[in-house]
């Protein structure tokens, strides 16, 4: 009889264990950063580096010395946060002085990890920064799928060369949209020609960002001549010669560079070259950064 009627008390929790489990799975889906903004059905992908939001914000509330520049819709500029900081600070206080479209940023950087398996990777996950939220242009990201572009939403998570632009654009253009796209290290030129006739089209409508770092692994010294050259490459349009050993994403650089071109703004202006030994005083492992901005 005691066991009948321990099998009832067990049928009669089972209701009050399956409540809890839905209530205690919700609190961890919420603590790993699923938040939303909008609609509550989609789930925002977070940017990364809210730790970071004091000294960032402080970082970019310095006074603005930046000289604007007219027409400017294409830049480069690093995305290792946070020892290039105040690097990328200054690339977008810049970018917010400079007159050009600011609606939609195409955000074009590498898939660090190679998770996307395909060759040039899209999300339509809005994103959520430390400054609030903010959306995906998803009729952009319709159409660049009809040019050779694949929605792939597992692996923009934890990439952070399209997270710490998320960031800033944020900040400095908060009514903004963007598309975040992800290059294979297999992406050939071959593979982008569509892509880019269709991103020409867009030359009034939207400002391109190349997410990239320039030379790793490499001494102080070692670095410096690589990144010098590199720098040159970029001043003379050289954007073919790129390789993996001097960017970690040559697809989304000559993409960037190819745009710059044919929306006659060629002219690169060179805001900063750097490298990450010049903030933490490693010489050893470095990472090299170049920003830039492309002029009429």
């Amino acid at each position: 009889m005691r066991k009948f009627f321990r099998v009832i008390a067990v049928f009669a929790l089972l209701p009050v264990l399956f409540a809890v489990f839905i209530v205690v799975k919700d609190c961890l889906r919420l603590s790993i950063g699923e938040r939303s903004f909008g609609n509550q059905e989609t789930q925002n992908r977070d940017s990364g580096f809210f730790e970071y939001k004091t000294i960032i914000a402080n970082e970019l509330s310095r006074k603005n010395t930046a000289v604007a520049i007219q027409g400017a819709r294409v830049g480069i500029v690093s995305h290792h946060l946070p020892t290039a900081l105040p690097l990328i600070a200054d690339f977008y206080r810049e970018l917010a002085s400079s007159g050009g479209p600011r609606g939609t940023f195409i955000i074009l950087g590498p898939d660090h990890r190679e998770r996307c398996r395909s060759l040039i990777s899209l999300t339509k996950r809005n994103y959520t920064t430390p400054f609030g939220g903010l959306a995906v242009n998803e009729d952009f990201v319709s159409k660049m799928e009809s040019h050779g572009a694949i929605v792939n939403e597992q692996c923009f998570d934890d990439e952070h060369a399209i997270g710490v632009q998320t960031i800033f654009i944020k900040y400095f253009f908060p009514q903004a949209e963007i598309v975040p796209v992800l290059f294979s290290s297999a992406t050939r030129e071959s593979d982008i020609s569509g892509l880019l006739e269709f991103l020409a089209s867009l030359e009034n409508d939207v400002t391109v960002i190349a997410s990239v770092d320039f030379s790793h692994h490499h001494t102080y010294d070692e670095a410096r001549l690589i990144d010098e050259t590199s720098q040159r490459m970029i001043e003379r349009g050289e954007w073919p010669l790129f390789g993996l050993e001097r960017v970690d994403s040559p697809m989304a650089l000559k993409l960037a560079m190819q745009l710059a071109g044919q929306w006659q703004t060629p002219d690169a202006l060179i805001l900063q070259r750097a490298n990450s030994f010049e903030f933490n005083k490693n010489p050893q492992d470095t990472t090299g950064y170049i920003s830039a901005i492309f002029t009429p």
